[in-house]
């Protein structure tokens, strides 16, 4: 069962969050018009995206890494630890 807290933070930072991307809008709207929103939509989609990419890591290492996964159990007979023989 999820944390109160945990639960509680998650509710405050989406309320947060979506009030704050529909109220910037909402003065471009204002000021600049319809043209404007397509705008700020567009470049906090960016942001958003650039964001995620960012914050991604690589799931493969890269060509050529020593693998520093236990392939076999030594304790159990196996000789290899990393790819390394043993």
């Amino acid at each position: 069962m999820p944390d109160a807290k945990a639960v509680s933070l998650s509710c405050l930072g989406y309320s947060g969050g979506s009030s704050l991307f529909g109220w910037c809008p909402g003065l471009v709207l204002a000021g600049i018009g319809w043209t404007g929103v397509e705008s700020a939509v567009r470049l906090m989609c960016a942001v958003a995206t650039s964001g995620a990419l960012l914050s991604l890591r690589p799931t493969h290492p890269p060509a050529g890494a020593l693998n520093t996964r236990l392939t076999s159990c030594p304790a159990m007979g196996g000789g290899r630890i990393g790819g390394l023989p043993g």
